[in-house]
């Protein structure tokens, strides 16, 4: 070791490597030390860490599909509650109800209720 502190590629690919068998092991990696005689470089306190933590490079397949699984399914929750909320809001609209009061109770913007009445 010639005394340098600052983190090599090759630390930060290892670290990403051992991050990744970490989650796999349910096992967190929490710090890569760098130490000298003198010193001690923390990817923890400098950041490395986290970004390494998102990174998605040695990411197993399954879990990134799970990941994908999830972010699908809260999309189809929003648009899915989004779609209810423009149905109840056309109801509303036919029996005479006033925009304001439907987008105070529906949560959808006024101006959206504006445009439901123009459908």
């Amino acid at each position: 070791m010639d005394g340098n502190l600052r983190p090599s590629e090759a630390d930060e690919e290892i670290t990403d490597h051992f991050i990744q068998v970490g989650r796999f092991l349910g096992s967190p990696v929490i710090d890569h030390l760098i130490i000298t005689d003198q010193s001690f470089f923390s990817f923890e306190i400098n950041g490395i860490m986290e970004r390494l933590r998102g990174s998605l490079k040695y990411r197993l397949p399954y879990e990134m599909l799970e990941q994908g699984m999830e972010r699908g399914f809260r999309k189809g929750r929003r648009d899915g509650e989004l779609n209810k909320a423009r149905q109840i809001a056309r109801a509303a609209l036919e029996k005479g109800m006033d925009a304001k009061i439907i987008a105070e109770i529906s949560g959808l913007p006024e101006e959206e209720i504006e445009r439901l009445t123009l459908q």
